[in-house]
């Protein structure tokens, strides 16, 4: 058998990937890793003017040129591979990105002079990599375990592999060789990648510093969660009804006039930061998205009485949200451990997109409720004429009100803006806008987010940001639009049903009696962790593989246990710290890290027991 015939059967038999099939479908982008082989939307770089040329090197290897240009030294390939990987080892990645793949010697050096990292390597060129498989035997680094091939397809089709795996450090690796036969591809490649490493911390430190408060949210709203149907029971309701979002950008200031027209022709959706400007027009929304955590959000829905707009949500939105009992909540599933146990308990909502902005959610929601169009009023995602919300927004009142003579809401708003960061971006119009690195992984989510769903979707805002798969609109193309005002108005009246089904609060309460149990051992195991770790700082030898065994079953236990994920939702901070810091060669920091690991536990089990028995109390006397 020779190395293509074997190359190609262990892809097939082990990974069922076919290269021929992906070499026919240029809308296939490949994912493969021993346990995984998925199919996403996308398309394959041409390669049609391409031609490679394989070369015995003077070493007896193989190497491959194309247009006169080598990927891999002509002398010896391995050596060069071997070389560059141990320049720049990373021991502290879980993962390396691989611009390219070559004929895989840069892989297989990798694997060799690293322990555990995975190796995520994105080929374009199918050609290429069945050169490679032609000409050399991968079958050690195909059964490595630690190698993931994304062949063909989109470069911004790595951010998905990405979030599959969750790889907390990521490192990037370039073959110089093959960035200059495609450099458009590489530099989309390194970029998408770093828009994902930017992301990922930014949610992490987001969860620091929100986590406790997710937490307390979402116990104080149980009781309406409890009482509220799922956003699967919208799925599909308003099919090729057209939506108008309206955003809290400046560029929503040039809609509002039209907001009674546009009613006649789209459902209206609100987010929090436009709730005020809808009701000030005499327009009260069809629904109303709310997703923030935190008081100062709450605050854009002060004085909006409403009646019949329908509220979309999650539960871990700050709770004054939900205080008014004639008000309807349809609510998102959770994506906290805590939240999960009871829709375990109960029923499941249906997820719904988070991006990190209530308008990516906004749109989430329309593309579930089958909108179609879904267009943007005041998505802005930049700061279009140096402003920074819509007239009248609450942020800009607020502004206003805590002015002074040394301290003008024009200097605060400037103020803000040189703050930012920022940098000048492509707007709608042709022209350039300025926006900062906050607004531009907004940007990054909703391109991603079009590359898996191709939702039409259309933006009013010409100052906007330009967004790949969002088109510039205008009022006359909205006007053009047929009346859907009473199809609309009929399908809201067909959800009303919906608001009758909902959980037995007793059962939320069962649900939080059995949590209290478990955190409580969870407690008094790590009491039991810290006692047995200090024993280790100063021991009897004779004691130290029994203390260390007795450590193991706590471990086990631990990990085993029902409360881990929700006691361990809040201890990111410390679990990042400790592995920054980690030194397996200074045995008393390790054990003082243990002993730290495990009051953190504790801690983070009280901080749930005293709010969950607050909870059982208010969901036996609802």
């Amino acid at each position: 058998m020779n190395f293509k015939e074997k190359n190609l059967r262990i892809l097939k038999e082990f990974y069922n990937l076919d290269i021929d099939t992906i070499k026919k479908d240029n809308s296939a982008d490949k994912y493969v890793d021993k346990s995984i082989n998925l199919s996403l939307p996308g398309e394959s770089t041409d390669s049609s003017d391409k031609t490679y040329i394989p070369e015995e090197t003077k070493k007896g290897t193989v190497t491959i040129s194309c247009g006169g240009k080598y990927i891999h030294s002509r002398y010896d390939p391995v050596s060069e591979a071997e070389k560059l990987i141990k320049q720049v080892t990373d021991t502290s990645s879980d993962c390396w990105v691989f611009g390219g793949f070559g004929l895989g010697y840069h892989i297989e050096a990798f694997l060799k002079y690293t322990d555990y990292p995975k190796a995520l390597v994105v080929e374009p060129d199918v050609e290429l990599f069945e050169k490679a498989a032609e000409l050399r035997d991968l079958s050690t680094l195909l059964f490595s375990g630690r190698v993931i091939l994304v062949i063909g397809g989109k470069s911004s089709s790595v951010v998905s592999t990405l979030n599959m795996f969750q790889f907390e450090k990521i490192k990037y690796f370039q073959i110089r060789s093959e960035y200059d036969l495609n450099r458009e591809y590489y530099e989309s490649l390194k970029n998408s990648v770093a828009s994902y490493v930017s992301r990922k911390e930014v949610n992490n430190n987001t969860l620091i510093r929100f986590g406790k408060l997710w937490v307390k949210n979402l116990i104080r709203n149980l009781p309406v969660f409890a009482d509220s149907p799922g956003i699967d029971t919208i799925k599909d309701k308003f099919s090729s009804v057209p939506a108008l979002i309206l955003a809290g950008g400046p560029g929503l200031d040039k809609s509002l006039e039209q907001l009674k027209t546009y009613r006649e022709k789209c459902l209206i959706i609100a987010v929090d930061t436009s709730m005020s400007a809808c009701l000030r027009y005499s327009v009260e929304p069809d629904f109303l998205v709310v997703v923030d955590p935190q008081y100062w959000n709450y605050r854009h829905l002060d004085r909006c009485g409403f009646k019949k707009t329908i509220v979309i949500s999650e539960p871990s939105t700050y709770p004054h949200t939900f205080r008014d009992s004639r008000k309807k909540y349809i609510f998102a599933s959770s994506v906290f451990p805590l939240g999960k146990k009871y829709e375990e308990g109960s029923f499941i909502r249906g997820k719904i997109g988070a991006g990190g902005s209530v308008s990516t959610t906004a749109w989430d929601f329309a593309r579930i409720a089958g909108c179609s169009p879904i267009i943007f009023a005041g998505l802005d995602l930049s700061y279009p004429d140096k402003l920074t919300h819509f007239k009248g927004s609450f942020f800009e009142e607020r502004a206003h009100t805590l002015s002074g003579r040394l301290q003008t809401a024009a200097w605060m708003d400037y103020k803000l803006l040189t703050d930012a960061n920022l940098s000048l971006y492509p707007d709608n119009s042709g022209g350039s806008v300025f926006t900062d690195k906050r607004l531009i992984i907004y940007k990054q989510w909703f391109e991603e987010q079009h590359m898996q769903y191709p939702q039409e979707t259309l933006t009013l805002s010409e100052k906007g940001i330009r967004i790949e798969g969002i088109t510039l609109t205008d009022h006359d193309s909205i006007i053009s639009l047929d009346n859907k005002r009473e199809n609309i108005e009929n399908i809201m009246e067909s959800l009303l049903p919906v608001f009758n089904n909902t959980v037995d609060k007793k059962e939320y309460a069962d649900i939080s009696e059995k949590l209290i149990t478990s955190l409580s051992n969870l407690i008094k195991m790590s009491e039991e962790g810290i006692d047995l770790s200090r024993k280790l700082l100063s021991p009897d030898p004779a004691d130290i593989d029994i203390i260390l065994e007795k450590l193991n079953n706590i471990d086990r236990k631990v990990l085993s246990g029902d409360a881990k994920d929700t006691a361990g939702f809040i201890l990111q901070e410390v679990s990042r710290d400790i592995l920054n810091t980690e030194d397996e060669t200074d045995f008393e920091k390790s054990i003082l890290n243990t002993i730290r690991i495990y009051e953190n536990i504790s801690s983070a089990c009280e901080y749930h027991i005293t709010l969950l028995k607050k909870a059982v109390k208010k969901l036996i006397d609802c």
